[in-house]
């Protein structure tokens, strides 16, 4: 791809209206990049950065503290993330509805039960691929996100 940096800037100075970003498998997309759109874009509903390397946890706690209406987030196969990333996430964005998360081999039992204690009115788990949560982060799943409508737990 011949996309830069720079549009991320670009999209942060002139679309500050904007609702929904998908920009998958961008790996011109950094933690810089993301701080900006995150700064200016805080009516931010739907975020998807899949297959994105060039994201680490430190982009994703910029977009949690910035979108906390946030209601769908797609990180999946990012695999600079780790737990901290998903924490920070449902510590912080409440309103969340779905997240995806399909291909994400760093996630554990701790990122799944940070999602069950604060994102309760989440209709959508994808954690297909996802070799690290367990029978107790699921259940915890089960108990607290009773509005579920959509669990992808493949292996």
């Amino acid at each position: 791809s011949s996309l830069t940096e720079a549009s991320a800037h670009a999209i942060a100075e002139n679309c500050i209206a904007l609702e929904c970003l998908e920009i998958w498998s961008c790996d011109w997309l950094d933690d810089d990049g993301l701080r900006a759109i995150s700064r200016a874009c805080s009516g931010l509903q739907v975020l998807g950065i899949a297959n994105n390397d060039a994201i680490t946890d430190k982009g994703v706690e910029y977009t949690a503290k910035s979108f906390r209406i946030l209601k769908s987030i797609c990180i999946g196969s990012c695999n600079s993330l780790t737990d901290a990333a998903c924490i920070v996430l449902a510590e912080n964005c409440h309103n969340l509805q779905a997240i995806d998360a399909y291909s994400s081999y760093w996630m554990t039992d701790a990122s799944v039960l940070a999602i069950a204690r604060n994102c309760k009115g989440l209709t959508t788990l994808e954690l297909s691929d996802c070799e690290g949560p367990g029978d107790l982060s699921l259940q915890a799943v089960a108990g607290n996100c009773r509005g579920l409508t959509t669990l992808d737990i493949e292996e």
